[in-house]
């Protein structure tokens, strides 16, 4: 079955418990499966609004030696979202825009979605980050909605503030605010499980853990690796960021969107 046929319906066995997005949230048609992953999110596409004051940091200046170097960052204002893309939200973009992906990576193409069953995302997971996606998937998506992803450094800003903290709450690790190797959940969780007590202080939820986010941050001029930040539920919380190929999919690699603020509105 070809993608267009994918995202088109939701088959057989979703009939009597189909899922539909209604403005901006995911609501179930009747009482079924489906209402039980409502989890108190009351927008899964809002966005938090950044001004930054200049900070300063430790970060990586080079990706390919991984050389780092404390500096004073100074940023533009931007919005970013709340939660990482969730399944759900991506079902709803394949399906508003027939997407396909472009890559020629025969693997890494075939696993686009993997984790999809029924032609749709499990009904358990449509709140769990969207993964199996690559750079060139999440820099679609963030077109589609009218952003983009987020640098390197906005990232940091988003996650950190303007504190040195080694976690967005303190520099304690606590398996309790946050979902990587430690938590032994073993899986994604669904976005916003771990707050408010995991969350940066700027307001971002599941900013480390769950999964990995694409940056458009390259690790080179030639723009075929780029960072990921955050941690993903497989791995220990000290790794924080990670270089990718382009094309990479994987369990425990997904993102957010950013857009740049023009008039300090979103």
């Amino acid at each position: 079955m070809d993608l267009k046929e994918k995202a088109g319906s939701l088959g057989p066995s979703f009939s009597e418990t189909i899922v539909a997005f209604r403005g901006e949230r995911l609501i179930p048609k009747k009482e079924d499966q489906f209402s039980k992953i409502e989890n108190g999110i009351d927008d899964l596409d809002s966005f938090i609004e950044v001004h930054p004051t200049p900070f300063e940091r430790e970060v990586i200046v080079n990706f390919e030696t991984m050389e780092t170097q404390s500096q004073r960052i100074g940023l533009k204002p931007f919005a970013i979202g709340k939660y990482p893309i969730t399944k759900g939200q991506f079902f709803r973009f394949v399906r508003e825009t027939q997407y396909e992906p472009k890559d020629t990576n025969d693997y890494s193409h075939r696993i686009f979605l993997h984790h999809w069953t029924f032609n749709a995302p499990p009904g358990h997971k449509w709140f769990h980050p969207a993964t199996f996606v690559s750079y060139d998937d999440a820099l679609a998506y963030g077109a589609h909605m009218k952003g983009r992803l987020p640098t390197y450094q906005e990232w940091l800003y988003a996650a950190f503030g303007n504190t040195k903290n080694e976690y967005p709450w303190g520099n304690r690790f606590s398996p309790d605010r946050c979902n990587v190797r430690e938590t032994k959940e073993m899986d994604t969780t669904k976005v916003g499980l771990y707050s408010p007590t995991g969350d940066s202080p700027i307001g971002c939820c599941d900013i480390v853990g769950n999964v990995w986010e694409w940056t458009s941050t390259p690790s080179s001029d030639a723009e075929e690796v780029f960072v990921a930040m955050g941690t993903g539920w497989d791995h220990y919380s000290f790794q924080t960021e990670i270089l990718l190929d382009r094309s990479y999919r994987n369990r425990s690699v997904g993102f957010r969107v950013v857009r740049d603020l023009k008039q300090n509105t979103i």
